[in-house]
Parts: structure tokens; sequence; C-alpha cells
């Protein structure tokens, strides 16, 4: 190959200086050294520094903290009620049952309410005063029922706020609950002026159980919700007309009531778990 290039330069210049009579000279222009590409660098990895963990505080502090921001409360056995009726009128309290029956006379009553704690009465404190509400704070209760025998004038009431003097009625301190009117369940708040009444559902009976949460935010809104299993969904019901205040003296029992009205029939209902918090 070489050879032949070189034949072809010598064949050019013997034409150019047969043409022009003189020698030509050829420059040729070498080829440029490449310059070789820098070698990639090596990778260096990278390591991203663990970070520090601040270390839990004590279990035993931590669990202290926690009861002492929350007052959990819970209930199975009532066998501590104390209770008074009016005609046939009665109350059985015993493991998972706190039943109000009317009896089947017309215009009978009964009314009862959880002793054992804070003197005379089961009461809900919540650090104020042993025998008072502080409804400046959350509270939510939860509540399970079931109507066993509903009348056409019977009235059910379920209420936190009641003196333990008092008798089956519409309650008049402050305090929350529920009604059922027949099978119509409505909510209960009392600010200590006016009682706000709320209607929230009509349930079926036929010892169907039910659930009930009352959420109190210590600043006059209370909220109802129900529940059949183990799902509240949004509130049924809701009123600014709640407690927000310290509660009256005495004002802070666990109470249950029941009255049939003119019906000559039994308006029974049994009551059978209850719990809250106490949010301070």
């Amino acid at each position: 190959m070489r050879r032949c290039k070189r034949a072809v330069l010598v064949a050019v210049a013997g034409l150019l200086t047969s043409l022009c009579g003189c020698a030509a000279i050829i420059e040729i222009t070498p080829v440029p050294t490449l310059t070789p590409m820098p070698p990639f660098p090596t990778p260096v990895p990278t390591t991203t520094p663990v970070p520090t963990l601040t270390p839990l505080p004590d279990t035993a502090l931590l669990l202290m903290q926690v009861t002492d921001k929350y007052n959990w409360f819970d209930m199975t056995t009532f066998y501590g009620c104390s209770s008074t009726g009016v005609g046939t009128g009665s109350v059985g309290c015993g493991m998972l049952s706190w039943e109000l029956s009317t009896g089947a006379t017309a215009g009978s009553s009964a009314f009862s309410f959880l002793q054992g704690l804070n003197g005379p009465a089961y009461a809900l404190s919540t650090g104020r005063n042993s025998q008072s509400i502080d409804w400046s704070k959350r509270i939510i209760l939860v509540l399970r029922f079931a109507v066993s025998n509903s009348t056409t004038n019977g009235v059910y009431r379920w209420y936190v706020g009641k003196h333990w003097l008092d008798d089956a009625g519409i309650p008049n301190k402050k305090g929350v609950g529920i009604q059922i009117d027949n099978l119509a369940l409505k909510g209960l708040a009392h600010d200590g002026t006016t009682l706000t009444t709320v209607a929230l559902a009509t349930l079926t009976g036929s010892l169907q159980t039910y659930t009930v949460m009352i959420d109190s935010d210590g600043l006059g809104n209370v909220r109802w919700y129900l529940s059949q299993g183990n799902s509240y969904g949004a509130a049924l019901g809701t009123t600014a007309g709640g407690p927000k205040t310290l509660g009256s003296l005495g004002h802070n029992t666990i109470s249950s009531e029941v009255l049939n009205g003119a019906d000559a029939a039994v308006y029974k209902v049994d009551f059978s778990h209850l719990s809250g918090v106490v949010v301070q």
C-alpha cells in the first residue's frame, strides 16, 4: 500500500515537471496526534450519617404523664347502683347489666344512679372538687344499651350531671346525656340555663344493642355518635349549647331513669357498658 502511494506521488511530480519545466515540491501535512481521553474518575461511595435518636423517657414516667393527662374509666359491673321506683318501677344491677323497667302500671317510673366513688355516688370528677364536674375539660363518654320494651309515651334518660337526691325528670343542671322517647333517640345538653334536645336517630328496639359516644369539648360544643358495630361514622347531631364551666356541687352522678307515662305497659332499657376519658 505504501509503495502504491509513493508511485502515485512520483507520477504526479513528473507530470508537473513536464508541464511547467520545474521540479514540484509537494508539502504533506502530518496527521495530528490525538490526545487520549482522561480516564473516568472512580466513583467515591457516599455514606449517609445515621441520625442520632433521642432516647425515650423512662417507661414509668411516660405512663404517669399519660395517665395524668387522660383520666380514663371503664365500667361493666353495676352492683353499686342506688335506685328509687314509683308504681311498678324497678331497677336491677349486676354484671354487664343496669336494667330499668316501669312495669305494666301506668304512671310508673324508676330512677337510679351509680355509687361507690366520691362519697355517696359514683360520680365523674375532674379534679377541681370531688363533688363537681369541670365541664371546661374535654369529656368523652361511651355507653352501650338495648331497648327491651318500648311504649308510645315511654321516656328513657341517661344523664351525667344530676344530683343523687334527684328523681326521674327533665334535667335542670349542667350536663350531657341521651333521651329515648319510645324509640326516638335524642341528645341532651344543658349549659346551666337551658336544656337543648337534639334529634339523632330512630332505634329499632327488639333487644338491638346500640353504642352512643358523647363528646363534650369543654367549650360548650357537644356531639353525639351512634354505632351498631365498630364504626361511628359522622356525628348524628351537635349543639353549641352544652356545659363549659364548673358544675354545681353534688351534680356529678351518672344516672339512668325510665317512665311509661300514661301507658299501662312495660318500658324497659338495659344498660351494659360505660367508658370514657377526661382530658386534663
